[in-house]
């Protein structure tokens, strides 16, 4: 289900009243679960690689018109992405993303970078809901993130539900896993089963987003002032 064209609780009120949101107990017990054996933070080559895979991986979700993107970071043996990513949350915290190491492959990590706000809203949709429950998942946005990446640790065939975290939409989601490439309308950032004409459209929207996106951080504009921030419950 993944976009073929690249290479690889809501926030804002709790981050308002602490300096610490409570969320954040909840980001840092996901990250727990990943343990690399070396504490060897990246180099500073590799962290400014890491935003640049941010800015152009997940530009539409920084913008605030996509609930979530995944991108693949390259990360050697003997280092670990983590003090990096949660540096990153830290700092976008006022703005309502969350940057969470999914899973560990043979040098690289699975990133994914999303709004907590977004990804509640998308699940609690009734369709959603239901193709979640059928693949085993329950509880809210956090419980479900946490079902997901015991999923992606324990291998076997791909949770491609996953399309759910990541802003598509239900019937489409359910339209790969009943029938893969059978019936498929059209092929972008996912493939489209339903409503073809407003997938392409919201295509063309992510396509123009990324591109500015890269664009200005290529001239200078750092991460934060790139991401947009969400009022709570967005």
């Amino acid at each position: 289900m993944g976009r073929t064209v690249h290479p690889a609780p809501p926030l804002g009120e709790l981050a308002r009243r602490s300096r610490t949101p409570k969320l954040f107990a909840s980001l840092f017990d996901l990250n727990s679960a990943y343990r690399p054996r070396s504490r060897c933070k990246l180099g500073t080559g590799a962290i400014a690689m890491l935003e640049t895979l941010l800015v152009r991986c997940c530009a539409p979700t920084l913008a605030g018109i996509k609930t979530g993107c995944l991108f693949r970071c390259p990360c050697p043996a003997g280092e670990t992405l983590l003090p990096d990513i949660c540096g990153w949350n830290r700092r976008l915290a006022g703005k309502g993303v969350c940057i969470l190491p999914m899973d560990r492959s043979a040098g690289s990590v699975l990133v994914y970078v999303y709004r907590p706000a977004l990804l509640d809203r998308d699940l609690a949709c009734p369709a959603a809901a239901v193709l979640l429950r059928e693949r085993g998942y329950a509880g809210d946005g956090t419980a479900c993130l946490r079902q997901l990446r015991r999923h992606l640790a324990a291998g076997g065939a791909f949770p491609h539900e996953i399309g759910l975290f990541l802003g598509y939409p239900p019937e489409d989601v359910r339209g790969f896993l009943e029938h893969r490439t059978q019936g498929c309308r059209c092929v972008g950032w996912w493939r489209v089963y339903g409503n073809a004409e407003a997938a392409l459209r919201l295509f063309a929207r992510y396509d123009k987003c990324t591109a500015l996106y890269a664009a200005r951080h290529a001239a200078g504009v750092p991460l934060e002032k790139l991401t947009v921030a969400f009022p709570a419950g967005a």
